[in-house]
């Protein structure tokens, strides 16, 4: 393999060798120094020079290795597959052109290297970057007297091309197993499906039990045979991020009485160098190792003791790390909780280096039930949430989720839950059982003002929804504020009951006695809160402002506005009195925001006629607060025909909500005033003696009566049938006037003067 080297010159060494890839990293390994590799003048040689290129055409310069390893680093060196140098195509400077080769060709050398100098290059090593191709299995179909067929599906090759395979097969009676046949990809026969390689093997000596492996041959390397002695062990990983267990099975020739293996012993690769385990017994095929470096790669192989010496398992390798840790028990998330489903919440244990990948979930079906075999499949949770779309998948496929909703449960009963992490090493142990009720705390709606006068205020609220669990008791808070400087006060009372005597009352009174904080001028809301034996609600919303004002009184003088003409269909609600402070009980209107309150209907009743509310009405706009007039008009036809009547009342409301006492009511004719009579004449002697007509219009309305007079005295009524009266008048000029009237009021006069003796 190598040829003796001057003084100062080592020996030529071993080309690299593949260790491991996933396409991306190539693992390579080198020969120990320690074992027969050594200058000539005997110092031991403590460094590799590296040497990388994707073109087998083109090399670095001996002066300018990729790498110098020190120490060896155990023997092993990652490259970087996308970031490979490419020496047959270099730049005017020399630099080699960088190139991706993940699934590709790397070609690498070595030379020995020390303080004296370095040794002659290695013979490239072609190395691809891909994992080995999986291991076949292999199975008998059928075979007779001279002939085996045999069968293995084809083997996963993780992105590299099949090279062939090797058919390894001792003499049928005991011996090595030896290359028995090294096929090209086209020397094998397919299924019809192409997905099972059928191969046969001939001829053979009769009478033999022959023993054989099959290993499948990719630019990466050879799979792991289809059946070695041990196989690689294969690693069980713990919750410790600092052990691991390691397990593997004898292969059929480890009984052989030819190579009957005596012990084994475990290989530990990492950054700290090669170690080896101490021998263990023949019967042992497992082995426990503690003292790991967390986040460290570490490669292991198990090495078969044999009279003939030892024989190696391939390399398993992973990163020192282990399945999570036992996890808390996990709780109930009472906020996304309802009657029926249980929202089951946890804390994330420590993952010991592992990547997380999701959790499990487990229960029973309720009392005297056991625990499920499978995770609950309800349990689910969001993912890949893009622009307030999520995907909704199991909790086991979500790393982040700290909970997930357990549906279709019985309300109020009891349930075991537990609950384990899994990370890229497996699953975790399983957690401590947790009992859960179903069930959630209690929801309650905001209280209410019932009833106030001054500063007597009385509070009710709806019961609470129980979610599950009997609601025994309230906590009732109560916060004044100060407008002018702003001050927040607040109390909370606590209602309690028990769950054998609930609290029942859903009121409370408070006046100055009580809450001394109950002060004219200041403004109050309210809120509350209820109880079961799963915890205390959230506290609802506030209620509308409250204050410290009396009831409002009753308004006055409610009649028909004279100040607006009057159109047939169209009521006028003329101007009451203005609200004032004695009726209000306060003269701060902005504080009080009182409201005129006017109702109607038709009237009198006929059938089933309510009371309406028509519009409310501010007493006062504007900052700071002026007065409105105090006036409206409503247009009530055409639901009140002409001749017809319309009732209206009004009373005052304050800001508390509370109103004032209604008015008297106020019947108004949905008509309008009758015309002035017509020919008017007179006759003076000692007295005036009227005549008249009946007016052109009668207001829709029939006519009520006439009113009569002279010179600014007094009208006197008169009948709607007559159409003359008499009136006293001093003599002289006297200037006379007639008019008629309906249930709208009285119309426009006709006048003339007439000369009295």
């Amino acid at each position: 393999m190598s040829t003796e080297s001057p003084a100062g010159v080592s020996e030529t060494p071993d080309p690299p060798t593949y260790v491991y890839s996933d396409g991306s990293i190539l693992r390579i390994g080198f020969s120990s120094l320690t074992q027969n590799r050594q200058w000539s003048d005997g110092a031991d040689v403590p460094d590799y020079n590296l040497y990388i290129t994707a073109d087998d055409r083109g090399w670095p310069d001996a002066m300018s290795p990729a790498q110098v390893l020190s120490s060896l680093s155990g023997y092993t060196y990652e490259h970087d597959c996308s970031q490979t140098p490419d020496y047959a195509q270099v730049d005017r400077d020399g630099n080699p052109t960088i190139v991706d080769q993940t699934f590709g060709y790397v070609y690498m050398k070595v030379s020995l290297t020390a303080a004296s100098g370095s040794g002659d290059l290695s013979i490239p090593a072609t190395l691809f970057c891909s994992p080995l191709p999986a291991q076949p299995v292999v199975t008998v179909r059928s075979s007779d007297a001279r002939q085996i067929m045999i069968t293995w599906p084809s083997p996963e090759l993780f992105g590299a091309p099949l090279l062939g395979y090797r058919i390894y097969m001792d003499d049928g009676m005991g011996g090595n197993l030896d290359l028995y046949r090294e096929l090209a990809p086209e020397e094998v026969a397919l299924d019809e499906n192409n997905e099972t390689v059928i191969l046969p093997l001939y001829p053979l000596t009769p009478g033999r039990w022959f023993r054989l492996k099959v290993g499948t041959v990719t630019p990466a390397g050879e799979s792991p045979p289809s059946s070695e002695a041990p196989p690689t062990p294969v690693i069980q990983y713990l919750p410790s991020a600092t052990s691991v267990h390691l397990s593997w099975n004898a292969s059929a020739e480890d009984h052989d009485y030819i190579c009957a293996v005596y012990g084994y012993q475990i290989l530990i690769n990492s950054s700290d160098g090669l170690n080896e385990s101490d021998v263990l017994n023949a019967s042992v095929m497992s082995y426990a190792l503690q003292g790991l470096v967390p986040g460290t790669h570490y490669d292991f192989q198990v090495r078969s003791l044999v009279g003939a010496g030892f024989r190696d398992s391939g390399w398993s390798s992973t990163l020192a790390g282990g399945v999570p840790s036992q996890m808390l028990p996990p709780v109930l998330v009472t906020d996304f909780s309802t009657v029926s489903v249980a929202y089951v919440g946890w804390t994330a244990p420590d993952m010991n280096f592992g990547q997380p990948v999701g959790y499990e979930l487990y229960r029973d079906d309720g009392p005297g039930t056991r625990m499920r075999t499978e995770p609950d499949s309800s349990c689910t949770a969001t993912t890949n949430c893009v622009n307030n779309t999520c995907d909704l998948v199991s909790v086991s496929l979500v790393p982040d989720a700290t909970g997930c909703s357990v549906s279709a449960l019985t309300p109020d009963t009891l349930y075991r839950f537990q609950v384990r992490a899994l990370n890229q090493f497996g699953a975790g142990p399983l957690s401590d059982i947790a009992e859960i009720s179903v069930g959630t705390v209690p929801t309650v709606q905001p209280p209410w003002l019932a009833d106030a006068d001054n500063c007597s205020l009385n509070w009710r609220w709806y019961p609470a929804a129980e979610n599950g669990r009997l609601v025994h008791s309230y906590e009732f808070k109560l916060e004044a504020s100060d407008n002018e400087t702003s001050l927040l006060v607040e109390e909370v009372w606590i209602l309690n009951g028990s769950f054998d005597e609930p609290r029942l009352g859903l009121q409370l009174s408070l006046d100055s006695d009580s809450w001394p904080e109950l002060v004219y001028g200041r403004h109050f809301r309210a809120a509350i809160r209820a109880e079961n034996e799963l915890g205390v609600s959230a506290w609802s919303d506030w209620s509308p402002t409250a204050y410290c004002i009396p009831r409002p009184g009753t308004v006055a003088g409610l009649v028909r506005d004279p100040n607006v003409d009057i159109t047939a269909g169209i009521v006028q609600l003329v101007a009451w009195d203005p609200v004032t402070s004695a009726i209000a009980g306060s003269s701060d209107w902005d504080e009080l925001g009182f409201q005129y309150d006017i109702w109607g209907k038709p009237h009198p009743n006929f059938g089933n006629v309510s009371w309406e509310s028509l519009l409310q009405i501010n007493t006062h706009e504007g900052d700071p607060p002026v007065a409105v007039t105090p006036s409206v008009a409503i247009d009530t036809f055409p639901r009140t025909p002409l001749n017809s009547y319309w009732a209206f009342k009004l009373r005052l409301k304050n800001h508390n909500g509370f109103y004032g006492d209604f008015t008297p009511e106020l019947h108004l004719s949905t008509g309008q005033l009758p015309s002035a009579p017509l020919g008017l004449s007179g006759v003076a002697n000692d007295t005036v003696v009227l005549s008249w007509q009946i007016p052109n219009l009668d207001g829709f309305v029939p006519i009520t009566h006439y009113e009569a007079r002279c010179n600014s005295d007094p009208w006197e009524k008169v009948l709607n049938t007559d159409l003359s009266h008499e009136l006293q008048a001093s003599s002289g000029s006297a200037a006379c006037e007639v008019r008629a009237a309906n249930a709208v009021g009285t119309g426009p006069a006709s006048s003339l003067t007439v000369t009295v003796p």
